[in-house]
């Protein structure tokens, strides 16, 4: 049966930490990374092109690395993360007055349904609110 007690604050339900592993399978794998590379290689001359392919992407993934992922917006070439940035801006802005307005004796706070008006004039994220 569990521990169903609770534990005092900061900690650990787990103070030893997982249990290592008998086996070292990173270590051992990259052992055989140099012949692995050689077979992925040798795979680019494969007359099946969807063999070749995954050859070649797993050889430049793991020689260069995987690309970057930008989303863009189709009206605008801004990035998703710049969406959040200024998503995160403008929710933190209003967000002491929608506290307040949630304090006993107040008005119940806005409900946001993502109908929100666009924003007039350009938030510039490195100014202090």
């Amino acid at each position: 049966m569990a521990n169903l007690r609770p534990r005092a604050k900061g900690q650990s339900g787990n103070p030893a930490g997982r249990p290592k592993s008998p086996v070292d399978i990173a270590a051992l794998a990259r052992e055989h990374g140099p012949k692995c590379i050689e077979v992925a290689a040798a795979l680019l001359d494969d007359p099946d092109p969807r063999i070749r392919l995954s050859a070649l992407t797993a050889l430049l993934d793991r020689g260069f690395g995987k690309p970057a992922t930008t989303i863009v917006t189709p009206d605008a070439p801004t990035a998703l993360t710049m969406l959040h940035l200024v998503a995160a801006k403008a929710f933190s802005a209003e967000l002491p007055a929608e506290q307040q307005a949630a304090q006993p004796g107040n008005a119940p706070p806005a409900r946001i349904d993502g109908n929100r008006p666009a924003i007039d004039a350009p938030i510039d994220l490195m100014q202090p609110l």
